[in-house]
């Protein structure tokens, strides 16, 4: 068996079974808990408004035009399992001081921990033919898969966090949106405020590739 076909092997016998059944079971979650986790989300959300409003009154940060929900590759691969959130003026990734928050996201990443360890211990089956860079590719690339349920409750949540005082006090740009995906990646668009009413933007979302 040369290196190839051990990788293939490898994903066939050890990492695809056992990383379906965990997405199995994140899929069931999602949906048995989308009440709590809209909650925890809109919370979160509740606590960069109100960072956003401390450096407003401050004079320290004008008109909100973009709020990012970020995915980071080298948090994952420190398990360090959270969204980096940005909130950007107009100028988007030129604003030179955005107001950064974290959202816990090891209700969708948490797994991957077990998951390398498991991986990487049966990689060890495969003499001098799977290496720990082999595995830790994998785990960012099922990552970026399971970011997508990140985008699905930002899109369901984010009509009633835009309902927040919190959210409503903010000095925003009439045409403020939201996105939601992997830092300087692709993103989608969640969400997006018209002039004096907002309407969530559901599926198919609009994405960006970030460079």
């Amino acid at each position: 068996m040369n290196r190839q076909e051990a990788l293939r092997h490898f994903y066939d016998t050890y990492v695809k079974p056992v990383y379906e059944e965990q997405l199995d079971e994140l899929e069931r979650n999602y949906h048995s808990c989308k009440d709590d986790l809209s909650e925890q989300f809109i919370q979160s959300f509740r606590g960069l408004c109100m960072k956003i409003r401390e450096k407003q009154s401050a004079g320290e940060k004008g008109t909100i035009g973009y709020i990012t929900y970020s995915m980071r590759r080298t948090f994952i691969m420190e398990n360090k399992f959270e969204h980096t959130v940005h909130a950007y003026d107009r100028n988007w990734f030129f604003d030179q001081d955005p107001c950064c928050t974290a959202y816990d996201s090891s209700w969708i990443f948490g797994r991957l921990e077990r998951l390398e360890a498991e991986w990487k211990a049966k990689s060890r089956l495969y003499m001098n033919k799977i290496f720990a860079p082999d595995v830790e590719r994998i785990k960012l690339r099922k990552a970026a898969e399971l970011n997508r349920y990140l985008v699905y409750l930002a899109q369901e949540a984010m009509p009633l966090a835009a309902e927040l005082p919190e959210f409503q006090d903010l000095a925003c740009e009439n045409d403020l949106e939201v996105y939601a995906g992997e830092y300087k990646g692709r993103m989608d668009l969640v969400y997006q405020k018209k002039k004096t009413s907002v309407q969530a933007v559901m599926k198919p979302v609009r994405s960006r590739e970030i460079l």
